[in-house]
C-alpha cells in the first residue's frame, strides 16, 4: 500500500529559508508515516517567481533541508525548486530517497508564456519516469509541472515510458481552477492511471491560488482533496488498482500513438 504526505503550502515570496522554517514547524505537528511519499508543490519555496537569480540563489541550502527531512522520517520527497542547469536556471521537480539522496531531477517542458516563465526559466527536454520501492514493489511515476497539465502528449509519452502514476506539482491560480480539477480528471482517465496533484495555496503580488491538492484514480474518480487552505493530505493507495483497470478495460493497450 503507497502512503503519501502532500503538503499544500503558502509559500513565502522569494523566501526559502522563511518557507522552509514554516514546513519544520509542520512537521512536527504532522509527522510523515516512514515509507510514505512526501509532495510539496511547484517552486516550493520561493513561489512562482519571475526572477530566477532569487529563486535559484538558496538552492544548495534548500537541498540540503530536503535530504534532512527525507533522512529525518525516511521518506521520499518530490518538491519542486528552482536549479542552474547547463544553459540556465529551470524549474525543476527532485526526487529525494530515504538516504537524502537526490536520485531525480525532471525540467519542465512547458514555460507558462503568459507570466514570461519561457523568458526566464530554460525548459526541459523531455519526460521522465522514476522508480518509487513501495513495499518492496517497484512503481513507475512520472512527474508534470503546472503549465504541463495542459499538454496531455507529455502525459502520453511518460505513458510510453511505463508511467503508473502522475505527480503534478504546481501553482495554479484561483482564477482557473475549474481547468485544474477537469485536466487532472482527464489526465487519470484517458491513461488509466493514477494521479496526485499537489497545489499551492495564498497568493503572491500577482495572483491567488487555489489550493485543491487531491488524489484521483485511474477511475477518474477523486479520492481524497483538500480546499483553499493550509493544509496536509495524507492518504493510501493501492497502486494493483491501476494494473487492475488497465486489464479490465484495455483503453491503454489499444492505443495506437
Amino acid at each position: 500500500m503507497a502512503r503519501f504526505h502532500l503538503i499544500q503550502v503558502d509559500s513565502v515570496w522569494e523566501d526559502s529559508a522563511a518557507t522552509c522554517a514554516q514546513l519544520d514547524r509542520n512537521f512536527e505537528s504532522e509527522k510523515p508515516e516512514a515509507g510514505s511519499l512526501v509532495v510539496m508543490p511547484e517552486l516550493f519555496d520561493v513561489g512562482f517567481t519571475m526572477n530566477s537569480a532569487r529563486a535559484v540563489e538558496h538552492a544548495e541550502t534548500t537541498k540540503a533541508w530536503l535530504a534532512t527531512v527525507a533522512k529525518r522520517f525516511s521518506v521520499h520527497v518530490i518538491a519542486g525548486v528552482a536549479r542552474r542547469g547547463a544553459n540556465g536556471v529551470e524549474n525543476r521537480a527532485v526526487f529525494v530517497d530515504t538516504n537524502g539522496n537526490e536520485n531525480g531531477s525532471f525540467s519542465k517542458l512547458h514555460g507558462f508564456s503568459l507570466a514570461g516563465e519561457n523568458k526566464n526559466y530554460r525548459a526541459g527536454e523531455k519526460p521522465v519516469v522514476w522508480e518509487w520501492n513501495v513495499d518492496g514493489r517497484i512503481v513507475k511515476i512520472a512527474p508534470l509541472i503546472c503549465y504541463d497539465l495542459r499538454f496531455p502528449e507529455v502525459f502520453r509519452a511518460a505513458l510510453n515510458l511505463g508511467a503508473e502514476a502522475f505527480i503534478v506539482i504546481a501553482n495554479w491560480p484561483s482564477t482557473r481552477s475549474e481547468h485544474w480539477n477537469a485536466l487532472l480528471k482527464a489526465r487519470a482517465i484517458e491513461n488509466q492511471a493514477l494521479v496526485v496533484a499537489v497545489n499551492r495555496i495564498g497568493s503572491d503580488p500577482t495572483l491567488s491560488y487555489v489550493g485543491e491538492s487531491q488524489l484521483i484514480n485511474p477511475w477518474g474518480e477523486v479520492i481524497c482533496k483538500a480546499g483553499a487552505y493550509q493544509t496536509t493530505l495524507i492518504t493510501t493507495f493501492d497502486l494493483s488498482e491501476v494494473a487492475t483497470a488497465r486489464d479490465r478495460y484495455p483503453f491503454v493497450k489499444d492505443r495506437r500513438l
